[in-house]
């Protein structure tokens, strides 16, 4: 998969993760939606400028806009798990994930 790919996946991950619209990453970053939809397809380069106002947008340090190795296979998975966990309100379930953490924590 070429970089760009690469790179408009990264973003959409983290955008979804922010539990933003690209229509909201587009006004955070001063950016047009179509601009915004053609990164994360891969189909436009970003400047260094850009990259720096996504980094902002997203809250995240700009070198993990390109930490894609490993996590673009197993992003839609993490993802998923990620959104139902934040939408967790009960007490049992609340426990569940502590002792699951724990458990990973020791591996």
């Amino acid at each position: 998969m070429d970089s760009l790919k690469e790179l408009g996946k990264r973003i959409r991950i983290l955008r979804r993760l922010s539990d933003i619209t690209q229509a909201e990453l587009a006004e955070r970053c001063g950016l047009s939606v179509n601009f915004i939809a053609l990164l994360e397809r891969g189909r436009s380069a970003p400047s260094f400028e850009t990259i720096e106002r996504l980094a902002v947008a997203l809250r995240v340090p700009m070198a993990e806009l390109f930490e894609f190795r490993n996590e673009v296979s197993r992003s839609g998975e993490k993802e998923r798990v990620i959104r139902k966990l934040t939408r967790i309100r009960s007490g049992r379930d609340l426990r569940l994930i502590e002792v699951l953490a724990d458990f990973l924590a020791r591996r």
